[in-house]
């Protein structure tokens, strides 16, 4: 199936965009605060104290996007969040004729599975090659699992690329909950915008702009979307969520690929 409509951004040039935006929009007196860390919260009569590594900071409410980075700052949120790598290899430059037999219109693609791959050629004609891999959180023995796993999906696609070289390769860490849908709402006081599981970028934003109203207590623009409240189960400590989820939802992603 072809969108014809859709379309890719540069994830990290985006990124760099929104963080370029808040510093322009922020008072300067809150940007010290970028790039450290943060304690646990404590909640006063009218406001929280929210303490970092650079100091503190007062706040009528608090909102946390924080996902798969989710730390002690955060714990009822980290019971509920299960971080799972994804991983991403690319090949050396390629020969014109082999990029145009692979990949004819140059597009974006990526298959139906649960266990998914997404693939792509590169401006300077490399094929990147992507999906969940090793599906624990990266570290240098996730990643080097990954390449191997990845380069072996990738011939499977393509045989034409059994003797590509893989040059780089590099992973992250994305949040499932325990149900794979993503979650918003308020707990403990924190308003939370979670477990996207490295869907698009516009269902977030969307999420989030709506959280900002009612952090803000603005009325929401009105939209076709309506966010309805599912339970949000976690496990009895983080350890477990990260340990136990993942070898679950890797069982699960395997055996709906098997029967669909």
């Amino acid at each position: 199936m072809v969108d014809e409509a859709s379309a890719g951004i540069n994830p990290a040039r985006y990124v760099a965009g929104l963080g370029h935006a808040a510093c322009v929009l922020v008072p300067k007196s809150m940007n010290k605060h970028a790039r450290s860390k943060l304690y646990l919260p404590q909640t006063t009569v009218a406001s929280w104290k929210i303490s970092t590594s650079r100091g503190a900071l007062w706040a009528p409410r608090r909102f946390s996007r924080d996902e798969c980075y989710t730390g002690g700052a955060t714990p009822a949120l980290r019971r509920r969040l299960i971080p799972i790598g994804s991983y991403i290899i690319v090949t050396e430059v390629l020969p014109e004729a082999v990029a145009k037999e692979i990949s004819p219109r140059n597009r974006m693609i990526y298959n139906s599975l649960y266990y998914t791959h997404y693939y792509r050629l590169t401006p300077d004609r490399r094929m990147l090659f992507g999906g969940r891999a090793a599906f624990f959180p990266e570290n240098e023995n996730t990643v080097r699992e990954s390449q191997a796993i990845l380069q072996r999906d990738m011939v499977r696609i393509f045989p034409q690329l059994r003797d590509s070289k893989v040059e780089y390769v590099w992973g992250g860490t994305l949040d499932f909950a325990f149900d794979m849908m993503p979650h918003v709402g308020k707990m403990d006081g924190l308003y939370y915008s979670v477990g996207y599981a490295g869907t698009e970028w516009r269902w977030p934003r969307c999420s989030v702009k709506k959280s900002r109203s009612k952090l803000l207590r603005a009325p929401a623009r009105r939209t076709t979307i309506r966010l309805r409240k599912i339970p949000f189960k976690g496990a009895p400590s983080a350890s477990i969520a990260a340990s136990r989820g993942s070898c679950r939802l890797r069982v699960l992603v395997s055996f709906l690929d098997l029967i669909s």
